[in-house]
């Protein structure tokens, strides 16, 4: 009986543990440091996209911790899907030569682990590509970056 008491004991701790990161932010794994630049693309459609490139760092700071900010309520469904539009993307290039990229459109999240429902945030709005003070630069359709 003791042993099935330590084996439950374990079991609801894991159960427990995995459920926390679903409350929380996205795991970024690097440090401001390590991030050579940070392009953004938005647009209404593909077709329109822009670019801009931040390279300040204590923009690209912010940028992090508006990210790090996101809360996940949820992993996301088919149902939740949104059609149109490309949201805000961003790709971090970092010094090892390494990409990060992140998704946010409207308040949905699309990481390399998979796609969320975030409480709606202002990052993931028209008003955010807006605030960057940077030059946006027109991209063709086929230099949007994607999960591969």
């Amino acid at each position: 009986m003791k042993n099935f008491s330590f084996l439950f004991g374990i079991i609801s701790c894991i159960i427990l543990l995995s459920g926390c990161n679903l409350s929380q932010g996205i795991d970024v794994f690097f440090t401001i440091d390590e991030v050579l630049s940070l392009e953004v693309f938005s647009g209404g459609v593909p077709a329109r996209a822009e670019k801009k490139t931040i390279t300040d760092a204590e923009d690209i700071k912010d940028i992090m911790t508006d990210l790090n900010k996101l809360t996940i309520e949820r992993n996301a469904t088919d149902d939740d899907r949104i059609s149109g539009g490309i949201g805000n993307r961003f790709l971090f290039n970092l010094t090892d030569g390494n990409e990060y990229m992140v998704i946010v459109h409207q308040n949905l999240l699309w990481t390399a682990d998979g796609v969320y429902i975030v409480k709606e945030i202002d990052i993931g709005k028209s008003e955010f590509w807006n605030s960057l003070d940077y030059d946006p630069v027109k991209v063709d359709e086929s230099e949007l970056p994607f999960f591969r």
